[in-house]
């Protein structure tokens, strides 16, 4: 590319200088072709370059493997005028409008591709900035993507159902009521009151609590027995006092690879990770307490209170041995948080997924009566999470094809195509199922079938599968919420 841009380069020079006396050698001259060795070094201080403007700003380096980044440094490449980059007002005004206007036409084939096939879901959330304002923000998701759509700043305003209704109906309104099959929040009360009002309003849609949340909030309700909470509590003091202080974080770094991880503050799943790892490190911790370097420093008055605690918790059986059965019975709820947490379909697996998490926990070694509590507890989550959308999704998922339907949800996948499709469409999509379900025709077809596998080399996500394969209607039924 850069040979055959200097060659170009140089051709036009030979044209323009044609005929201009004793100007044109030296002018040809400076352009010469470049030899390997040239090009070499000349992009080795380019980099130089890159890196030292991203080390003085503090930018973060990942922001090289961003494809945004490649696309510019290879137009930059291209261009053929000396460029030192936009003007700070032209990046606050003109051309963030002019980005903005390209992305909106970027985005049209996604929007009339959902339009046309699966639908839009709407997805709110609220946080709080760098400027402390509360804001709720809103996104459409399908398939092939999300798009932002704005932040609206609630700064004195009552966030009540009334409130947060309002705002969704306005985004739908913009949007196409139609082309909105669902909501998603989380399970907040002002929340549930709005869906409430948005069904009211849209009787075809559906409400959802987002299941990232409330499989977190399950592990946390899980994580509040008293029994789980003390031994927690004393992992996290191990943890601190061999992190916080210089020098047992020393030591411990003589007995370990690995490193102790401290849980956040946000979600509880942090603290699942953290003790997991405090698992993985059992014996490093407990060689690090036994040692002498150890016992010189909790000889120290104004540290002996810690390391004495410490060494009495680490050394002790029966901690380990709650700390174990804590992350065994969160181990199947926590995959399942991680598989809705990510840009996988996963819609059709939760229902399938909380059914076995149910089975799990009945079989999980737990001190006298925990168990039924421990149950009582995600079955209640699971009622508040639960959607008939879920056991529509685990019916047309092919990974489940030919599985055995219990009453519940077979009630549940019909509540949802009434709710979704027209008399007519519902007959015939009830129509399609029983052939799914019974592998006639295509859904018999084992090459057919093959392609909804993940390993396939052709595969085709399950909503693909639906639009070509079977009733256009139940593609919009499936696709991940």
């Amino acid at each position: 590319m850069h040979l055959a841009r200097f060659e170009r380069i140089k051709q036009n020079s030979r044209a323009s200088t044609s005929g201009s006396g004793s100007n044109a050698e030296p002018h040809a001259k400076r352009l010469k072709q470049p030899t390997i060795q040239e090009m070499i070094t000349d992009k080795h201080n380019l980099d130089l370059k890159v890196a030292e403007f991203l080390y003085a700003t503090g930018v973060p380096l990942h922001i090289v493997r961003s494809p945004y980044f490649k696309e510019m440094c290879e137009e930059i490449s291209r261009s053929y005028v000396p460029y030192s980059g936009p003007a700070y007002n032209a990046l606050r005004t003109t051309l963030l409008e002019q980005v903005k206007a390209r992305v909106s036409k970027a985005c049209k084939p996604w929007e009339d591709h959902a339009r046309e096939v699966t639908g839009f879901v709407l997805v709110s959330d609220g946080w709080t900035d760098a400027q402390h304002r509360p804001l709720i923000n809103f996104l459409l998701t399908s398939p092939k993507g999300q798009k932002f759509l704005r932040a609206v700043d609630t700064s004195g305003e009552t966030k009540d159902g009334k409130y947060i209704a309002a705002q969704l109906t306005a985004i739908m309104e913009e949007v196409g009521p139609e082309d909105v099959i669902a909501v998603i929040m989380d399970g907040a009360s002002n929340n549930v009151s709005a869906n409430q009002i948005l069904m009211e309003r849209f009787p075809w849609l559906f409400t959802l609590h987002c299941t990232a949340h409330s499989l977190d909030l399950a592990c946390e309700k899980l994580g509040g027995f008293t029994y789980f909470k003390d031994h927690i509590a004393m992992g996290k003091k191990v943890i601190r006092v061999l992190t916080n202080h210089h020098f047992t974080s020393a030591l411990f770094k003589t007995q370990s690879k690995l490193f102790l991880l401290k849980p956040g503050d946000t979600r509880f799943y942090s603290a699942y990770i953290a003790v997991r790892r405090l698992l993985l490190c059992k014996n490093a911790v407990q060689k690090t307490v036994v040692s002498t370097e150890w016992a010189s420093w909790a000889d120290k008055a104004e540290y002996k209170n810690k390391a004495s605690t410490v060494s009495r918790i680490v050394l002790n059986a029966s901690f380990w041995i709650a700390l174990a059965r804590f992350i065994i019975l969160l181990r199947p709820i926590v995959r399942l948080l991680r598989l809705v947490d990510s840009n996988m379909p996963s819609m059709s697996k939760v229902y399938p997924e909380c059914c076995e998490i149910e089975k799990h926990i009945q079989n999980v070694s737990l001190p006298a009566d925990m168990n039924q509590e421990v149950a009582d507890i995600f079955r209640d989550r699971w009622d508040k999470l639960h959607s008939p959308l879920h056991a529509l999704g685990y019916l047309l998922e092919p990974q489940f094809q030919g599985a055995k339907l219990g009453a519940e949800v077979k009630a549940d996948y019909r509540k949802a195509l009434k709710k979704m499709l027209s008399s007519t469409e519902y007959t015939k999509a009830l129509s399609e199922i029983t052939k799914f379900s019974n592998k006639e025709g295509v859904f018999g077809d084992p090459d057919i079938m093959s392609l909804t596998d993940e390993n396939h080399p052709d595969h085709i996500p399950t909503y693909q599968f639906w639009a070509e394969y079977g009733e256009l209607a139940l593609c919009s039924c499936i696709w991940p919420l």
